[in-house]
């Protein structure tokens, strides 16, 4: 991934108004196809002349120890929601009202307590001094780094199990014996944070929003649209997807149309959250999606529901800079029981995970290759270990390479990256959350299970540096595996996080 200055990129279309947010550009973190960057696609301007864009910390922490102790879902949501919307209007005040009188523009977040600020350097020099803020980071602009284009990419191995085409992605999982046993990951809802996606026979029914049998879409509460736009073609008010990715991913996690299983866990349903546009975000349509998923809101943002929230959030997204506020999003949305699960990133080499998947939060997951004679980690996939940390990213792997799953216009497309391994897990934890209901809620041990049930047999003959031991930086505690997760969980999790 390469890092820009906003400086570099004056000549840009600029931003639409309503979207003046700094950016840390959140990125797909990867599809081997060309068609994920459109040629026409510009990165974001940066500021205006005399300004800088930056994210500003504030101190106060939100009192969520007793989060873990509700066993209903939702109340812990509306628990977690009220305590973080209370810390966030005890503490932004002050500086809100700086901001103000300096006509600066600002958005100020609950789902972290943080502010994204438009303003001149004299602004960012104050505001830096006020009692409330503790940190002020930056702005990035991350550009999109595809891995390069595999020689399996054309080929689709599929399985036929009791009549379905079966796709060879999905089969190595073991998901087939977890559907004979009855799961299929009805019951789990899934927030997908992509590219949007389109209407599609594989994947209508599993839209929450579906009903008369695809003919209409109900989309308050299930589609939101958060991306930047210069040209202000937002899809407010029904779901789009500009570039194919979002909903690839959502064919993999649950898609099936007719006998053609592409899914995981086709029994799930999904909500969806646009976060890029044409394969570029920003921290703040991130952000603005990880707030959406822990209280889903109408299309216009109001009348917040935390009880319609996901129990899974499947993160196919990923940028080279840790980020305050992306960090303390994704452990409030654990706070209030859902799982986060991102994918590793494409760096072809060690101490490359990105963010989300390199924060302790939830899942990260690498890639390994089509070849079943042995499970080996994909060329592109990044590695850890992670600057400044002792944890072992990534977590688990799943295939990455030559994943067939829905397109565009009705179509299917056979793409590859850890974007494409990413959803395989998320459909992974819904069929385990399906199968053992009493494991909903339980984010933490729903990750260390998938990691104590995972196939060590991987190998990373090309990562010798970071792959040492069991487990290790390559592939962390290994290849998911469905069945062994599915029959481990049947006693209830070990502790109420």
């Amino acid at each position: 991934m390469k890092s820009f200055p906003h400086a570099d990129f004056g000549a840009a279309p600029a931003l639409r108004a309503v979207f003046p947010f700094l950016i840390l550009l959140i990125v797909l973190s990867g599809c081997t196809t060309s068609d994920n960057m459109r040629s026409g696609s510009k990165l974001p301007t940066g500021a205006p002349a005399g300004t800088t864009r930056f994210w500003v910390n504030l101190r106060s922490r939100p009192r969520l120890q007793g989060a873990p102790a509700i066993s209903d879902y939702a109340a812990r949501g509306q628990f977690v929601v009220d305590e973080l919307r209370r810390n966030a209007a005890a503490s932004q005040g002050p500086v809100i009202s700086f901001l103000q009188q300096r006509n600066a523009k600002f958005e100020a977040f609950w789902i972290a307590n943080t502010i994204w600020v438009e303003a001149g350097d004299e602004t960012r020099k104050l505001i830096a001094e006020l009692p409330e803020v503790e940190s002020i980071e930056p702005d990035q602009v991350i550009a999109l780094d595809d891995p390069p284009e595999t020689p399996s990419s054309a080929q689709r191995p599929t399985t036929d199990i009791a009549g379905l085409t079966v796709e060879q992605n999905v089969s190595r999982l073991h998901a087939p014996e977890v559907w004979d046993m009855g799961a299929d990951g009805t019951g789990i809802v899934v927030g997908i944070i992509d590219t949007g996606f389109m209407p599609h026979p594989a994947i209508n029914a599993k839209y929450r929003g579906f009903q008369n049998k695809g003919t209409t879409f109900n989309n308050p509460y299930n589609w939101f649209d958060a991306a930047d736009d210069p040209a202000g073609n937002l899809c407010f008010s029904a779901p789009c997807d500009d570039n194919g990715h979002g909903t690839h991913v959502a064919g993999t996690i649950l898609g099936r149309d007719g006998t053609d299983a592409i899914g995981v866990a086709p029994g799930a349903q999904f909500i969806a959250c646009r976060a890029l546009r044409g394969g570029f975000g920003s921290a703040k349509s991130v952000v603005t999606c990880l707030q959406w998923f822990l209280a889903p809101t109408d299309l216009s943002g109001n009348n917040a529901k935390p009880a319609l929230r996901p129990q899974i959030i499947s993160a196919s997204i990923g940028g080279s800079s840790p980020m305050t506020g992306l960090a303390e999003a994704m452990s409030n949305l654990e706070a209030a029981g859902t799982l986060p699960v991102s994918a590793s990133g494409n760096s072809s080499a060690c101490k490359t995970v990105g963010y989300p998947a390199a924060l302790s939060y939830g899942l990260a997951v690498g890639a390994i290759t089509a070849d079943l004679t042995t499970n080996t980690l994909s060329k592109y996939s990044s590695s850890g270990p992670i600057p400044n940390s002792s944890l072992i990213k990534p977590d688990v792997v799943a295939q990455g390479d030559s994943v067939r799953s829905a397109w565009l216009n009705n179509g299917y497309k056979t793409i590859s990256g850890t974007s494409m391994a990413t959803p395989a897990v998320s459909g992974v934890a819904a069929l385990v959350m399906s199968a053992r209901p009493q494991w909903i809620g339980h984010p933490v041990d729903v990750a260390e299970l998938l990691r104590a049930t995972a196939n060590r047999n991987v190998s990373a003959p090309e990562r010798s540096s970071c792959n040492q031991g069991y487990p290790n930086m390559a592939s962390g505690w290994g290849l998911v595996d469905a069945e062994a997760a599915v029959k481990k969980a049947e006693e209830p999790p070990p502790r109420r996080q």
